[in-house]
């Protein structure tokens, strides 16, 4: 403003003042007022058209003309340049009434008495009191100290403060809004301080709050003793202590009912931001509560104890598992207590270490000397804690690994079971087989274990095996199944091999329970390999078909004996070689690569897994199958007793009596043959299925099977004539 334009408007203004109001309140309003004034307050970019187009969109018919009429004078008034600011004021008042205007009555009154006049619209009638700055300063700190307030008043619904029948500029009281918010934050962090919590995470978690909010009282304090300091210099200093509130509001009302390793994820989450100062307050309140975890990991990782007393980490011990279950069972990853930022193989590699530790002193009772560690790194540093967990891991799997190794001779228990159970020892099993075969022929009921026992000791001192370690063959024992009334003693007997603690936990129950279907089913198809392939009886045979009236029936079960004899030979040296060699093979590659307990018991049960895939016992249709064509087997070599046995007769009758037998004793002889049809018949039948099941096999394993089975393609022409 100029020079003389302003020094009229200060007298206007004092003048103004003087009619109603006190000569003490005149300064403060008169300074006020004039900063108002002179402020520069710019209209923004306004179209005329546009705003033309505003004010006629809700005049009625007749009022438009006239509004036209009146544009174009004022148009062609040239000494009215600003048209655009004209049409503006008129859009703004548009719908503006003179009897929104409210004026109280005025009382009678002394001429010398001061009036006061007070003029307010009626949708703004109830406010009495207008607060300047200052006021409002001062009422300001008083909340912010918790002392009782003049006009900031809680609203009990929302808990939020406003101003209690006053009024003040708009921005001032946007930013007292703003400022007091701070103070119901303060209240919520305080309230969660106060609560008792059944956590050590949490108790950090309330420390760190405390010392937070002892910074928020000194900051409060050094606002509220600074003097002549305005409302937006304090908006613009709370802005940080108000977010900072904010988030630890938000973090007390998200962990209500979270403890130990999930209050710590709920941390990581909140500071996952890109907001750079809720990062930084974040990463300080996990640095200082992720403490007690640190704590019991640390505990964990180099003694294998857990002290836990709220349930807070994330690894769970039961009391109630003894030392045979410690590996599998006792200890476990409590998986809503993994912290979020924590990869899987982390965990379970945390969980193995202490696993280990336990494995060593409970069940291989050995000392075990805890690592001197180095300094534990922060837990969201996952790079740091990764390398820290690694070195601890190699530590504690070698060490086992040796244990278990030199002490217990793991390595050599599993070429043990693979030349046992796996039927690996050839000449042991064979002579095995030729010492029980009359025995097992026999009702189960009638066989004892003592029995067996014997004849496996001779069988033991008569074979390869009695050079095997001691300790071994005194774990190879003898097992007598559970029969039933009809079985023989080839259903009930299977060889075992005992293990005791700490063994169990690699040999377990359900590993061992493999080893034992796996023998089972071996020895029922090495019973039909070794009936097929009697050579006594060959030439026993070989004589009989001397006989001209013999020579067809003999011929006929050859041919059948030669064909089944192919098939189960071709089987036993599949099983043998492609499902127990090659996995052995596979196996100990892996065994020897193996770095820990968990991963030796892993590439042991796959070993198991393979040699249940590849030998057809985890298909239940080819299981049957292959047990139907060793029982045609059994048959072909009970139909060859028989068949001997009447060739018998009819040599004796000839070098005896002199006389070829009658015709009626010569018949059992078409009967012969009509069994082996019957027989054949039911082979092939069988066969042809496994056949079909193995060429469609994807498997090389197979391919090679089935190459074997059928190399000179007369299934395959035989399936083609039928």
């Amino acid at each position: 403003m100029e020079n003389g334009k302003s020094k009229r408007v200060v007298q206007f203004l004092e003048r103004l003042m003087g009619q109603f109001l006190p000569n003490d309140q005149i300064g403060k309003l008169k300074a006020y007022f004039l900063n108002l004034i002179s402020v520069r307050i710019a209209l923004p970019a306004l179209n005329e058209n546009f705003l033309k187009e505003l004010v006629l969109e809700k005049m009625p018919l007749d009022k438009k003309t006239r509004f036209n009429e009146l544009y174009l004078r004022l148009i062609k008034l040239k000494a009215i340049t600003k048209r655009t600011q004209i049409l503006h004021v008129l859009y703004k008042l548009q719908n503006y009434s003179p009897d929104l205007l409210y004026f109280e009555p005025l009382e009678g009154s002394n001429n010398n008495e001061i009036r006061k006049v007070y003029i307010k619209t009626k949708h703004d009638k109830d406010r009495k009191i207008f607060l300047l700055e200052n006021e409002l300063m001062n009422d300001l700190c008083k909340v912010l100290q918790g002392q009782e307030s003049a006009y900031l008043k809680t609203n009990e619904e929302t808990g939020e403060y406003m101003l209690d029948e006053v009024s003040t500029l708009a921005p001032f009281y946007k930013m007292t809004v703003n400022i007091v918010e701070i103070d119901v934050l303060y209240k919520k962090v305080k309230g969660f301080i106060e609560k008792e919590h059944d956590s050590r995470t949490c108790e950090l978690l309330k420390t760190y709050m405390q010392n937070e909010i002892k910074e928020y009282i000194g900051f409060i304090e050094k606002i509220c003793n600074e003097k002549q300091v305005g409302i937006k210099k304090v908006h613009l200093w709370c802005d940080e202590p108000i977010v900072r509130m904010k988030w630890l509001g938000i973090l007390s009302d998200s962990i209500e009912y979270l403890k130990g390793s999930q209050i710590l994820s709920m941390i990581y989450t909140l500071g996952n931001t890109g907001n750079a100062s809720v990062k930084d307050l974040m990463s300080g309140i996990f640095a200082y509560t992720s403490k007690s975890i640190v704590e019991m990991l640390e505990l964990w990782l180099t003694t294998g104890q857990i002290d836990d007393p709220h349930n807070e980490f994330f690894i769970l011990e039961n009391q109630l598992i003894g030392e045979n279950e410690l590996w599998n069972k006792k200890y476990t990853l409590a998986q809503d207590m993994v912290p979020c930022f924590f990869p899987e193989d982390l965990a379970k590699e945390i969980l193995s270490i202490g696993k280990s530790i336990n494995f060593i002193k409970t069940c291989c009772h050995e000392p075990w000397i805890p690592h001197k560690s180095e300094l534990v790194p922060e837990l969201h540093n996952i790079e740091s804690l990764k390398l820290w967990v690694n070195k601890l891991s190699l530590i504690t799997n070698q060490f086992l690994l040796q244990l278990v190794n030199f002490k217990y001779s793991l390595e050599l228990h599993f070429k043990s079971l693979q030349k046992y159970l796996l039927l690996g020892s050839g000449d042991f099993h064979q002579l095995l087989m030729e010492n029980l075969i009359s025995l097992l022929g026999q009702n189960s009921n009638s066989i004892f274990k003592h029995q067996i026992n014997s004849i496996l000791e001779m069988t033991i001192r008569n074979s390869s095996l009695k050079n095997d370690d001691i300790e071994c063959l005194n774990r190879l024992d003898v097992r007598i199944l559970e029969p039933s009334p009809l079985d023989t003693g080839w259903d009930v007997f299977v060889l075992d091999y005992v293990f005791s603690a700490p063994l169990t936990t690699i040999f377990s129950t359900h590993a061992m329970e493999v080893y034992l279907r796996a023998f089972k089913f071996l020895w029922q198809i090495k019973r039909a390999q070794f009936l097929m392939n009697c050579s006594q009886q060959w030439r026993d045979m070989i004589v009989y078909q001397s006989y001209l009236e013999l020579k067809m029936v003999f011929h006929s079960f050859q041919l059948l004996r030669h064909e089944v004899s192919h098939f189960i030979n071709n089987l036993m040296s599949y099983m043998i070689v492609e499902v127990v060699e090659a996995n052995w093979k596979v196996f100990s590659t892996k065994l020897i690569s193996a770095k820990g307990l968990d991963e030796l018991i892993s590439v042991h049960n796959e070993f198991l897994s393979s040699i249940l895939e590849k030998s057809f016992l985890n298909d239940e249709a080819m299981y049957k199958r292959i047990l139907t064509l060793v029982e045609i087997c059994v048959r072909i070599n009970s139909l060859q007793q028989e068949l001997l046995s009447a060739a018998s007769e009819e040599r004796s009758r000839r070098e005896v009596l002199i006389r070829i037998g009658t015709l009626e004793e010569l018949q059992i002889f078409d009967d012969f043959i009509y069994d082996i049809d019957q027989i054949r018949a039911e082979f092939y039948n069988e066969f042809k299925d496994f056949y079909l099941k193995v060429t469609s096999a994807k498997s090389i394993h197979l391919t090679f099977l089935s190459f074997r089975l059928d190399f000179n393609e007369y299934y395959e022409l035989k399936q083609l004539e039928g």
